[in-house]
């Protein structure tokens, strides 16, 4: 059964557990664009907090906590998800580069794949 790391990151299952599994997963996850989204995070967070604080004055006050939180909510939300994609994408390329066939931009396994084009997205996959 996969672990909890194997099912937010599926490219891991094609990497036996070891050090360069750790090294490539290292990589990916401290990768430059990832530390600019953890940046992007707490800006939004505080600029949400000071925005909401002045604009929800009209608003009762148990509604502007709630606003807040989900204000907050929805813009971790979406940075957790566009790291979660561009580590996954980093995975990938560097699956590629270590010869596991697989296609960078959706993750379809091609093992087996003799056609030269992804069966899930139409990607031509170079040989």
């Amino acid at each position: 059964m996969p672990s909890l790391r194997e099912k937010i990151l599926p490219e891991l299952i094609l990497l036996e557990p070891g050090p360069e599994r750790q090294r490539m997963l290292a990589y990916a996850i401290h990768g430059p664009r990832t530390r600019i989204a953890a940046f992007l995070l707490a800006v939004v967070a505080t600029g949400l907090t000071v925005l909401c604080d002045k604009l929800i004055r009209s608003i009762p006050s148990t509604w502007s906590l709630l606003i807040i939180i989900f204000l907050f909510l929805i813009g971790f939300g979406m940075v957790m998800w566009y790291t979660r994609q561009d580590i996954r994408l980093r995975l990938r390329t560097q699956l590629a580069q270590t010869g596991i066939p697989i296609c960078i931009p959706c993750g379809y396994n091609l093992t087996g794949n003799e056609s030269g084009v992804c069966p899930e997205c139409g990607t031509a996959i170079a040989k």
